[in-house]
């Protein structure tokens, strides 16, 4: 069982604590923009007064839709502060997507970047409270600094979250179905900044550069909780870019930086010709990498090239950030994601939920060993739910298998969702869509290998269509990330025997060569 290093229940018990220690000390930075924990503080309770103002009460919901941002942080903050429960939504989310989940969510109130509010006043629902981030010529929604100016009001009164009470809800592709909302206890950012500490074994004050985006959850329970709790500064970048990362992370002067190995790939394109160690920081952690031949190649090709030594990690905003990791100063074999350190059981389980040996691959299932530090379930959704934690363990859908020392070796996952570029994809949210075009008469959405590492996405059609038209289809329907690369015509989809499932993992490893190419626009084999 851990040591935990000081007690506290929740986020605002964490701030509360560095705000008394040391207020003057940078909190967040983003793109230049920087606060520090007295800033947050008084930004905060400007915005629990408009809580408290427009009726918005503990146990509330709260949207965010936006990029990262001071305001967002600090939005962070007043709901731990407020018992309000925080809903960070996915700034790249098509309207038809940001409809769906709002709708699901059901929040009192959105606060949205202009591109987001203009994309819930085009969905049509007049009845969502709209706050923007920034003003807008022409919008008949509030701006923030509106929203929050409330004269008179004095610092609104706090509400003290227990371990188990609802924080936030982060949105991820589940492994079927469309994606849902997990809704993370109080107490689960505390036990994964404790992680984070323990894997990184700081001496001294880290900057930590972070292209996460604050809807994910290793930022909510992993860099934001760490950061706080111990006092390093986080530094946020506003979205990804392979041609600015570098500069951006010299300029922030990061000790610890995050990239996604897809990122790592694209990284290594731009960079390829230039002198290596280019970057700087001490140590890079990341996720999801495992024991695929492709992850593991360029995680070694970007050490070699920058001269950063990577941590891996295995998670789920189901079950834990880092669920298991790399430590500073241990060594593990290649394609390993760590240990967990005593906070979490695993055991790796045949389809029938049968412990299976060390070594054998099955499904990674998931015990926590401590209350409070795994989610609290999906959002309305109890039938899925109880499905997911069977036999009283979370099942994640992916595939791995285990040393005897409990290093995990993440392999795969069962094919019902896809990881590109950091974000997690449903398949049967591709699949839907790609259904509802006249002449699709059976479809399945698998993850292909990509060249830069993670998946891409290809769609196996049966139509009467042509493979270009069910690209431009699904381009006018679905958010950009989620786009299909690879559509493949077939003349029927693969299932297995007794329940007749696609077959997915032979689609993917059969249909890759003749599909066609969005990239390359030509319809024949590759």
């Amino acid at each position: 069982m851990p040591t935990l290093p000081f007690q506290a229940d929740s986020i605002a018990d964490l701030f509360v604590r560095r705000l008394g220690m040391t207020p003057d000390l940078v909190a967040v930075s983003v793109e230049g923009e920087e606060a520090t924990y007295g800033e947050v503080a008084s930004l905060e309770e400007r915005i629990r007064a408009a809580f408290l103002h427009h009726g918005i009460v503990a146990g509330d919901r709260v949207a965010s839709v936006t990029a990262n941002r001071i305001e967002q942080y600090a939005l962070m903050v007043a709901c731990a502060m407020s018992g309000v429960v925080w809903c960070p939504l996915n700034s790249g989310l098509g309207v038809d997507d940001l409809a769906r989940t709002i709708d699901l969510v059901q929040p009192v109130a959105v606060l949205a970047e202009s591109s987001a509010a203009d994309k819930l006043a085009s969905a049509g629902d007049t009845d969502i409270n709209v706050i923007r981030f920034s003003h807008h010529t022409g919008s008949n929604f509030v701006t923030f600094e509106e929203w929050i100016d409330i004269p008179g009001s004095g610092t609104p009164t706090r509400y003290t979250l227990r371990q188990s009470d609802p924080f936030c809800m982060i949105f991820s592709g589940g492994t079927t179905g469309l994606p849902k909302g997990i809704l993370l206890p109080a107490f689960a950012p505390v036990a994964g900044g404790f992680r984070l500490n323990e894997a990184l074994q700081p001496t001294q004050t880290e900057v930590c550069f972070s292209t996460t985006q604050l809807f994910h959850a290793f930022a909510v329970c992993g860099w934001a909780p760490f950061c706080i709790a111990f006092g390093h500064r986080y530094v946020l970048a506003p979205t990804w870019s392979s041609s600015r990362y570098a500069e951006w992370v010299r300029q922030s002067g990061a000790t610890v930086i995050d990239p996604f190995v897809s990122m790592m790939g694209m990284l290594l394109n731009a960079h390829r010709d230039e002198a290596p160690q280019i970057l700087g920081p001490r140590v890079a952690i990341s996720g999801l990498g495992g024991a695929d031949p492709v992850a593991t190649r360029i995680r070694r090709e970007f050490e070699t090239q920058f001269g950063v030594p990577l941590l891996d990690t295995y998670g789920s905003a189901e079950a834990g950030a880092t669920v298991t990791r790399h430590h500073v100063g241990e060594e593990y074999g290649p394609g390993s994601s760590g240990t967990s350190k005593g906070w979490y059981s695993i055991a790796i389980v045949d389809d029938q939920d049968r412990e299976l040996p060390n070594g054998e691959v099955g499904e990674i299932t998931i015990r926590p060993e401590l209350p409070n530090i795994s989610s609290l379930g999906y959002w309305r959704q109890e039938r899925e739910t109880l499905a997911t934690r069977r036999n009283l363990w979370i099942h994640t859908g992916d595939l791995g298998w285990l040393k005897p020392n409990g290093e995990l070796y993440f392999v795969g996952r069962q094919g019902h969702f896809i990881r590109r570029r950091g974000e997690m994809i449903s398949a049967a949210e591709i699949e839907h869509v790609i259904r509802e075009l006249d002449g699709v008469r059976d479809v399945v959405v698998v993850a292909v290998p990509s060249e830069l590492g993670e998946d891409d996405i290809m769609a196996c059609v049966v139509a009467d269509v042509d493979a270009e038209a069910i690209y431009r289809w699904c381009a006018d329907k679905i958010t950009p990330f989620k786009l299909p690369r690879y559509v493949s015509m077939v003349d029927a989809i693969p299932r297995k025997p007794p329940k007749q499932e696609p077959d997915r993992a032979g689609l993917a490893a059969n249909e890759i060569d003749r599909a066609w190419d969005s990239q390359s626009e030509v319809y024949s084999p590759r």
